[in-house]
């Protein structure tokens, strides 16, 4: 596996990625308002919640070009009233992405929008994102979410 420290930049996508859904189609877009946070939960009126993993905290801000790239937003709204971007002002992690901040519609391509730095690790939990980054830019390593279970794994 490759380690985090190795990278000059970082960029994750956010579902199913840094957070995740109580059920497989729970994503920030799906989340009724309002909303309340306990600990690293966002929950809606529908009892449906969105968890943090649990290592973010603690990993990402050591990370000093960190972007997020995500398929999760909606048309005709506001860059700062998007869903994804909401929940990263909630769970009190939006200024960790200090890099790019990317917020996409659903049949958006996001390696289209992926702009390399250095060395540049891409996370993602989809197959065809991580292909769509590394047949654009074969030259980003490229991990699935779904091979590891914490973020430490990246670290040692």
């Amino acid at each position: 596996m490759n380690l985090i420290k190795d990278f000059d930049t970082v960029i994750v996508d956010l579902d199913f990625t840094i957070w995740h859904g109580s059920q497989p189609q729970i994503w920030a877009k799906s989340l009724v308002s309002p909303c309340s946070l306990t600990e690293d939960r966002i929950t809606d009126t529908n009892g449906d919640y969105l968890r943090l993993d649990s290592e973010v905290r603690d990993i990402f801000p050591k990370i000093q070009n960190l972007g997020f790239i995500t398929r999760g937003g909606l048309l005709n709204v506001p860059f700062d009233s998007q869903p994804p971007v909401q929940c990263l002002k909630v769970f009190g992690i939006f200024s960790y992405f200090t890099y790019c901040r990317h917020v996409l519609y659903c049949t958006d391509n996001k390696g289209s929008v992926l702009l390399p730095k250095g060395r540049t690790l891409y996370i993602d939990d989809l197959e065809r994102d991580l292909r769509s980054v590394q047949g654009l830019h074969p030259d980003v390593t490229c991990i699935n979410r779904n091979l590891f279970k914490s973020w430490k794994e990246l670290l040692a």
